[in-house]
């Protein structure tokens, strides 16, 4: 494989050839194809149960602009004060961006040999912006307090560059020749059936699409993104971004680790998800749309006294704010347009959120890590074969 990437001004200064030729068929320099941009939307919400389009129309307003915009400024996330000098790591001479440019070289190499230590994935990171390495310094506790605040006020905390674009592009093409199981249903934003006494046009009981392609975590060993994942020092520092005594990575095999994509057309309509927490990162960014939006706490606190749901817990749901959520005049509705190599820590339980429509050939492609405050966690055959489609049941039918 011949690699193309030709780094600032042409020539290749620091090295990127050399990582990006460990990638078989990756070419960060090839050109995208033209694609028409979808129209805008004069439709209001992204409606109900109905085909979507594919290849850019869009009559049912998926790509809805009348919607509040309220982009996050990235590049102001999580500055710290620079590490004194004193601080810094002596076990290696060489200058800092030394250290780090053949860092990345050595993880690479390992990696695609099988020869890679967990303990050693951190070099990935950059860790000049984000100190993970240094726990107990001032500049690792800003950042946790940074996490920590945001988790608090939005319930998202997003940083920006958290491992290396170059990176990130090359995970995503070691993933694209495997198969997927898509998800293409119509569901409701709560992913359960709406009780029994509630209206027939209540919200609850309005249904969106969902068209993904999804990779489950067995599908990933010996990836760069299972490495990754399983970064022991990754953990920490997530845990107490998270602000919980411990974090554990989950005991499922399919539910773990999972790559979702998202191609011409398809989207994840809003949603809530199942757990307090989320971790995501995105591999690959498509040419037009695909941005997540969400909704902070639009979901209320869990109704004191009161037994049930999944979990025993009932929230107060309220549904006159979600219902202005989907009419597209909810005024709190934040909007990120994330880039390769953004890690993004997100408490979907509580605040609404989708993905916008994709359009063009290259497809969304992000990670999603789980995590649990006990260990061990380990979902049912039923509900796996259910989210992960034929292969699983097929798996799960071989080992009964």
């Amino acid at each position: 494989m011949t690699a193309k990437y030709p780094g600032p001004g042409g020539a290749d200064v620091d090295g990127r050839l050399d990582m990006i030729e460990l990638f078989d068929g990756y070419d960060l320099a090839s050109e995208q194809p033209r694609i028409d941009r979808p129209p805008d939307d004069d439709h209001g919400e992204e409606c109900v149960a109905q085909p979507w389009p594919k290849g850019g129309g869009d009559p049912h307003g998926q790509q809805d602009r009348r919607e509040r915009q309220c982009d996050i400024d990235k590049s102001h996330q999580y500055r710290v004060d620079p590490l004194p000098h004193e601080a810094r790591d002596r076990t290696d001479e060489r200058s800092n961006d030394a250290r780090r440019h053949v860092s990345h070289r050595r993880y690479l190499r390992l990696m695609t040999q099988d020869r890679f230590g967990r303990e050693m994935a951190h070099e990935l990171i950059d860790v000049d912006r984000y100190p993970i390495d240094h726990p107990g310094t001032q500049r690792y506790d800003q950042l946790v307090q940074a996490c920590r605040h945001d988790m608090a006020t939005i319930g998202c905390a997003v940083m920006p560059g958290f491992i290396p674009a170059e990176i990130a592009g090359g995970m995503a093409n070691q993933l694209g020749a495997i198969e997927t199981f898509n998800r293409c249903q119509v569901l409701s934003a709560w992913g359960d059936p709406p009780a029994a006494d509630l209206p027939a046009d209540h919200i609850h009981r309005r249904r969106f699409p969902e068209d993904t392609h999804v990779l489950a975590g067995d599908q990933l060993v010996g990836t760069g993104l299972r490495m990754f994942y399983e970064t022991d020092v990754l953990n920490i520092f997530l845990a107490d971004a998270l602000d919980v005594p411990e974090l554990h990575r989950f005991g499922d095999q399919f539910q773990d680790l999972n790559v979702v994509q998202i191609k011409d057309g398809g989207l994840h309509a809003w949603h809530y998800d199942l757990s307090d927490f989320v971790i995501t990162l995105l591999l690959q960014k498509p040419e037009v749309g695909g941005q997540f939006e969400f909704a902070p706490f639009i979901r209320g606190e869990v109704i004191p006294g009161v037994v049930g749901g999944r979990d025993g817990r009932v929230w107060d749901e309220r549904y006159d704010d979600v219902e202005q959520l989907f009419a597209g005049s909810w005024p709190d509705t934040h909007r990120l347009d994330l880039e390769p190599g953004d890690l993004v820590m997100f408490n979907g339980l509580r605040s609404m959120h989708r993905v916008r429509a994709v359009h063009g050939s290259t497809n969304r492609m992000i990670a999603v890590m789980s995590y649990d405050t006990k260990p061990g966690f380990s979902s049912t055959d039923a509900i796996n074969a259910h989210l992960y489609g034929p292969r699983c049941q097929e798996l799960l039918n071989t080992h009964l």
